[in-house]
């Protein structure tokens, strides 16, 4: 089962002794629920991150190979790359492709932000006024991961909130279990910064989602 972060933070601000849960929340929190890009090179940085391609490839690890990213239907798919699963339109790739995912999601920001009417880096202040990211823990056995995370972008898709999944991807090689998530804002490119900033915090879906489970 997928949980946002901040339903830790939640859960754990009801521990009794403050310290310990300051210390527990900083732990479960440390990446937030829900993050946007302060500066505009990180349109081009974080995805180093989440396919693990820093220059120093810190975060490459034995168990790198097991992480996977699934990518909707409408996101540009590799061209040099197998999906080793496809679920209801979605994609699922492992990461002995990473390279050319990450390539891939560069190449389909570019297109999907740029305006031929104005400079090529104009592109990346785009994305980063739309691009939105946030994590979830990951609880379940490794099996049912690729599943857990295509329901989660489906929600995002069918969302009345005018919101556009982009990519799901799973890190099992950190501390603890969780996958990245990446959708967009506004996917006709139409609204205004106003507007845009009058579209609700992701936690407004998963409210909605939660409260139909009661």
């Amino acid at each position: 089962m997928l949980k946002l972060e901040s339903f830790y933070s939640r859960q754990l601000a009801q521990i009794d002794n403050p310290l310990l849960a300051s210390l527990v929340i900083n732990k479960f929190t440390k990446m937030g629920a829900e993050d946007y890009y302060a500066k505009k090179e990180s349109v081009e940085t974080y995805p180093e991150y989440l396919f693990r391609m820093d220059a120093e490839q810190k975060w490459t690890k034995e168990n790198t190979h097991e992480n996977i990213c699934v990518l909707p239907a409408h996101i540009t798919q590799p061209f040099d790359a197998t999906a080793i699963e496809c679920i209801n339109n979605y994609f699922v790739y492992s990461f002995n492709d990473r390279e050319i995912l990450y390539q891939n999601l560069l190449d389909w920001q570019k297109k999907q932000f740029s305006n031929p009417l104005e400079k090529p880096e104009k592109y990346m202040k785009h994305a980063k006024d739309r691009i939105r990211f946030y994590s979830m823990v990951y609880e379940e056995d490794k099996e049912s991961l690729a599943d857990e995370m295509i329901v989660e972008l489906d929600k995002i898709a069918k969302s009345s909130i005018n919101f556009s999944p982009i990519c799901a991807v799973s890190h099992l090689d950190e501390d603890y279990p969780h996958i990245h998530i990446l959708y967009m804002l506004d996917p006709t490119m139409t609204l205004s910064n106003k507007d845009l900033k009058a579209i609700p915090h992701i936690d407004n879906l998963y409210t909605c989602f939660w409260s139909k489970d009661k």
